[in-house]
């Protein structure tokens, strides 16, 4: 019996904002994030990777609720790390949109009770109930992929996995971890669907997920294609990719590729499991955290990130932390937070089309010149505005000729 578009039942959830209090170096937060795409910049220390993180904790609530069709009130889903030096207690709430409507979730923790209090909307549960019986349901999907885990190291393709499931809430499995990055659940699902290949001929979802990889690896350069895995070398077998010509193991690329890789990889697989009713998964629904985006990635590829993502996964929420000013000048200032000593700066300039020099003075507060230099150019400035144009054009050229600037 053929399914129709009417009678699937696939919700769309999103971020609205997020509340924090007490939560590591913040004391109170607020922030609201756009349904597209959210970048949060700041210095090291000022609180990007902490929101990313409580967020995570949060949207656990609803990923196992959904998954276990329980609400876990006494689950503990903070730490003690996690509360705010001299303090005793932190609260924290994520505001959803699902299906429009808006959902609440706060989570107090606090540290003599080793549990958590999570206060949640009555209508959640029947939503769950029909995403549990609804036999054409797809899955939203939430998971992060933690700067801290990203796979520099070498891939072990003899690595054992014992824990294989079809079901559509495998997606779920470890999203919202530290281990979201783990590229053996990837290789080892790959190999299944490369067999199912074999037996039925195409296979549209393994077709959807090599189209992810080859749009986000590949430039103008050098396109990546020809994703499989390679039996001469090894019994468990080994996963190859062409760059260009050249045929490589997964272990051959660089950290920057292999980092990009495994998470589009990754997404692409989550996707799939949850969105069996797709005729192609890329269109699920889902919200996606990523801390330092531009890890390991060359110039050329930060420009063009987030738009490649975006165009990749069109229906997925990105909510991600960033140093680059490169990935900057392709994002509109609406949807960039900067985050300084634990508070967001009221308003953000300009970035969409700016030069790197000025997004890194003006967002990110990094003199263009060293210190020394600036105070002779100051000098220069000053001895024209009291008419010492001599003395001016000489300081200028001792400068000149020491290649300063």
């Amino acid at each position: 019996m053929n399914i129709t578009k009417h009678e699937i039942f696939q919700p769309e959830i999103k971020v609205k904002g997020i509340s924090i209090e007490n939560f590591r170096g913040f004391e109170s937060l607020e922030l609201a994030f756009q349904q597209d795409l959210t970048v949060l910049i700041g210095e090291n220390g000022a609180g990007k990777t902490a929101v990313l993180d409580c967020l995570a904790a949060l949207l656990r609530v609803f990923q196992e609720q959904i998954h276990s069709l329980e609400l876990k009130k006494s689950e503990k889903w903070f730490d003690l790390l996690d509360i705010k030096q001299n303090q005793f207690q932190t609260s924290n709430q994520v505001d959803l949109l699902l299906e429009n409507a808006e959902i609440n979730c706060k989570i107090d923790f606090k540290k003599n009770q080793f549990k958590s209090d999570l206060t949640y909307p009555a209508n959640i549960e029947s939503i769950i109930e029909k995403l549990h019986n609804n036999n054409t349901a797809n899955l939203p999907l939430f998971v992060y992929y933690p700067a801290s885990n990203a796979p520099v190291n070498a891939i072990d393709f003899k690595k054992a996995f014992d824990n294989f499931d079809t079901d559509i809430f495998t997606a779920y499995q470890g999203a919202l971890d530290k281990q979201s990055f783990d590229f053996i659940n990837f290789f080892h699902w790959y190999k299944w669907q490369e067999n199912i290949e074999r037996q039925i001929g195409k296979n549209q979802i393994l077709d959807a997920v090599r189209e992810a990889i080859y749009n986000l690896l590949s430039d103008e350069h050098k396109p990546f294609h020809t994703l499989s895995i390679n039996w001469l070398n090894n019994p468990n077998g080994e996963m190859m990719i062409c760059k260009g010509e050249t045929p490589l193991n997964i272990n051959q690329l660089s950290s920057g590729e292999k980092t990009l890789l495994a998470l589009v990889a990754d997404l692409a697989r989550r996707l799939a499991i949850a969105n069996p009713h797709r005729e192609n998964p890329l269109m699920g629904n889902g919200v996606v955290l990523i801390d330092e985006v531009d890890l390991h990635l060359h110039p050329r590829w930060q420009r063009a990130l987030l738009s490649q993502l975006q165009n990749t996964f069109p229906n997925c929420q990105f909510i991600v932390t960033t140093h680059s000013p490169l990935l900057l000048s392709h994002v509109r200032h609406k949807n960039v937070i900067i985050l300084e000593e634990f508070q967001p700066v009221k308003t953000t300039p300009h970035t969409f089309g700016r030069d790197n020099h000025s997004i890194l003075y003006d967002l990110m507060g990094v003199k263009q010149r060293p210190d020394e230099i600036q105070q002779q150019l100051d000098k220069v400035y000053e001895l024209i505005d009291e008419g010492k144009k001599g003395e001016a054009e000489t300081l200028l050229k001792v400068l000149s000729q020491g290649a300063h600037f």
